[in-house]
């Protein structure tokens, strides 16, 4: 396979930003470090072989953000609360309900690994930024919750799918931003999940659900799939159980009882989607051959075993502690 060395420089230059973000102790280095990111996924958008409009239109939300963080920053010594500019700002940036709508514009036209970056690494800084604040963010976090899992039935693409599950994703994070160990186990999880799952569909080739109901897979790659999916519905066992059930935990200790029902409907909503998806594909009538019923392949035997032992190990290690 031949290396891209475009790519691995603006790959680079986002791990860059990101370590900067993480490492800043002033706003214009922050600001900074989220520019670097800003200005290292426009050049990967533009790489597709048709033409789009999608970096133009990730830019001037970008632009638009950046501005307003700009404002913030400069009323920082007057009588202005800054911190709300701050963190509209960083909600628009990062594309949080309500200002998620751009994410859905763009996101049909961008490659698998774009998409992976634009729901994990970008949005580090902007969640780093919204901890610093220390701002109440529970009216953004049940919005998103909520837009994200009712928006997500009724959507054949499967980009459109993973983008609204990322901002449910994203509200319960935010749910949990005053811990900084909750939300960033929480976006080490997801990332790990989310990579999984694109994996599997870009090796594959599966842009629509009608193409996972129909298909010749063999039985293996349909039962990883299956799990991958649950896991990322949040059903226990599975590794996307256990994220959830730690926000949860925090949620009770804190009495955030209205926060916590949310939670728990939102994700019923979101495990109704994906285990309708999962049994559909697993039983409805495949036209694969027998030879390839049992047929092994190394990566869906370690996407399953990571999803299942998962949750009992992190039991077992809270247990220990």
């Amino acid at each position: 396979m031949n290396l891209n060395l475009t790519k691995l420089l603006f790959v680079n230059s986002i791990m860059i930003g990101v370590m900067m973000a993480i490492s800043s102790n002033n706003w214009i280095s922050l600001w900074i470090s989220m520019e670097i990111g800003v200005l290292s996924v426009v050049p990967l958008m533009t790489q597709e072989k048709i033409s789009s409009d999608s970096p133009i239109k990730y830019f001037i939300i970008q632009s638009v953000s950046s501005s307003i963080m700009i404002t913030g920053m400069m009323t920082f010594v007057s009588l202005i609360n800054f911190k709300i500019l701050l963190t509209q700002a960083m909600l628009i940036k990062i594309g949080a309900a309500p200002f998620h709508t751009w994410i859905l514009s763009m996101i049909e036209s961008v490659k698998y690994y774009v998409l992976f970056i634009l729901f994990t690494l970008i949005k580090i800084p902007g969640m780093i930024t919204l901890s610093i604040l220390n701002e109440q963010l529970q009216l953004w976090s049940i919005s998103s919750m909520i837009i994200g899992a009712i928006m997500v039935i009724n959507q054949s693409s499967i980009k459109k799918m993973l983008s609204y599950s990322s901002i449910y994703n994203l509200g319960v994070m935010m749910s949990s931003m005053n811990e900084n160990q909750i939300w960033i186990t929480y976006m080490i999880v997801y990332s790990l999940m989310l990579s999984m799952i694109l994996m599997m569909i870009k090796k594959l080739k599966i842009n629509y659900l009608n193409q996972i109901l129909v298909n010749e897979l063999e039985t293996m790659t349909k039962i990883s799939i299956w799990i991958s999916l649950l896991s990322m519905a949040g059903l226990p066992p599975m590794m996307g159980f256990t994220i959830k059930m730690i926000v949860l935990e925090k949620m009770i200790l804190k009495t955030e009882i209205m926060l916590a029902l949310i939670l728990l409907a939102s994700s019923m909503l979101m495990m109704f989607m994906y285990m309708r998806i999962s049994f559909l594909a697993m039983t409805l009538f495949s036209t694969s051959t027998k030879w390839k019923i049992f047929k092994k392949s190394n990566i869906n035997i370690k996407i399953m075993i990571t999803n299942l032992i998962f949750t009992p190990i992190t039991i077992t290690l809270k247990s220990l502690t």
